[in-house]
């Protein structure tokens, strides 16, 4: 019997989830789909993409899974998640050279760079209704291009998953700051399957 072929997102996430030097899939979401796939039988099909496209391919019924995905109501609606988080995380804040923020409220009309189609994206258009921010959003392709903005001074601000800044802010001119977990508690960074016919986890 044929090992079945499961088509899987990779987005540039390190060090959750990237493609090595050697153009393999790596970090902690491959290790353990990796191992799951060797005890389930499955045969994985690695499929370069930028997050926005990942959405898009998984939509179109390009791809079967797609790692580290924040479970949101809205996506919960549209896609299967797994029944157990596989590995929590939370939003932090990180400024140009010269910017020290220590409260949510100092976001006050500031250029804010973040993953366009993220939980991020969306929790930063609550945070300026809420409080009246007036921040101005500036969407990104991949996480690096948001603190690529701050070292070249076209963003103020970035707001990335703490897996990611923690592990790269050091390679990159930008400020950490006290400012966490944007949208309150820890959210599950999931894996995603499209399933337009079927509910439920899995």
């Amino acid at each position: 019997m044929a090992a079945e072929t499961l088509r899987v997102g990779v987005y540039p996430n390190p060090p959750k989830i990237f493609q090595n030097a050697a153009g393999s899939a790596d970090g902690f979401f491959p290790q353990v789909l990796n191992a799951v796939a060797a005890a389930e039988g499955w045969q994985l099909q690695y499929q370069s993409c930028d997050w926005q496209q990942c959405l898009e391919q998984i939509e179109k019924g390009r791809l079967d899974l797609l790692p580290d995905v924040a479970w949101s109501p809205e996506r919960a609606a549209r896609y299967r998640f797994n029944s157990e988080p596989v590995l929590l995380g939370w939003s932090e804040v990180y400024t140009r050279p010269g910017l020290s923020l220590q409260r949510i409220t100092e976001l006050q009309g500031l250029r804010v760079a973040v993953l366009a189609g993220s939980q991020q994206w969306q929790d930063l258009a609550q945070l300026n209704q809420q409080y009246h921010l007036q921040m101005e959003r500036l969407p990104v392709a991949q996480l690096s291009a948001a603190f690529e903005a701050l070292e070249q001074q076209q963003a103020d601000a970035a707001v990335v998953n703490q897996w990611f800044g923690q592990a790269q802010h050091p390679y990159f001119a930008v400020n950490s700051t006290p400012l966490a977990a944007l949208s309150g508690p820890a959210a599950a960074d999931c894996l995603t399957k499209a399933a337009p016919d079927s509910a439920g986890p899995f």
